[in-house]
């Protein structure tokens, strides 16, 4: 069974539309050999408005704080999550950022952490710096896009939820096949290089600063094709 994990954005939903076509025409043809599961940094309630992609098996949403099993909380990792956050981890990471120029708060923001958007040029210091800050308060914060910024549990992020779910639902994790396209995906990168038969799709759109911090990591596929292309190419292999 080949488990396919990908992001969404940029990479799953991203690319050509025929190349998106033939992939979610691949995937519904081929459903008794796939385990599908998105990772991305929506909400299951975005996730749930893109109504023209394949319905995954697993969901982890919210940048890897929240695990589904179709639309029921996965709690065999949930759990494990969760013990990680409180309503004080919430309330100091909105007071650290409380006043700082070029930062703001996305409020409908969901999972167990907090969401900010910033404006680069509106920041007295560098958002690396705000990070380090966040790291050093016992938070894991994830910069991407050049506009989020995530603090999330520590040791929570995609690639960490996705070993847990993987371990718990005993999936062959040699027939993996990771995608993704920024730097919140890079935990998950790490997690699938360390697999020796695994498949790591860094798609042919991807950011420049997941390109640079992913540039002497071994076993990545650094695709020419765009988003959907670039899995469609790898998948077609694979089945």
């Amino acid at each position: 069974m080949v488990v396919l994990a990908t992001d969404l954005d940029g990479t799953f939903v991203g690319g050509d539309p025929s190349d998106k076509k033939e992939l979610y025409e691949l995937i519904e043809a081929n459903r008794h050999k796939i385990t599908l599961i998105y990772v991305t940094g929506r909400s299951m309630q975005s996730i749930r408005r893109l109504e023209h992609i394949p319905k995954a098996d697993y969901y982890i949403s919210d940048v890897g704080t929240m695990v589904w099993k179709g639309t029921e909380l996965f709690k065999e990792v949930q759990e494990k999550i969760d013990a990680r956050w409180s309503e004080d981890h919430e309330k100091r990471a909105k007071e650290m950022m409380d006043g700082v120029p070029g930062v703001g708060l996305q409020p409908s923001a969901g999972g167990r952490r907090v969401a900010f958007d910033y404006i680069e040029h509106e920041l007295e210091t560098s958002v690396w710096d705000l990070g380090k800050m966040f790291q050093e308060a016992g938070f894991n914060p994830i910069i991407s896009h050049r506009k989020y910024l995530d603090v999330l549990p520590h040791g929570v992020s995609k690639g960490p939820t996705l070993k847990s779910l993987l371990e718990h639902i005993t999936a062959d994790t040699s027939k993996l096949i990771t995608a993704g396209d920024t730097l919140n995906d890079l935990s998950m990168f790490h997690y699938s290089t360390s697999l020796a038969s695994a498949t790591s799709i860094l798609v042919g759109n991807a950011d420049k600063e997941v390109r640079e911090a992913l540039k002497e990591v071994p076993n990545i596929h650094r695709a020419e094709r765009a988003g959907a292309g670039a899995i469609l190419d790898v998948l077609k292999h694979r089945l």
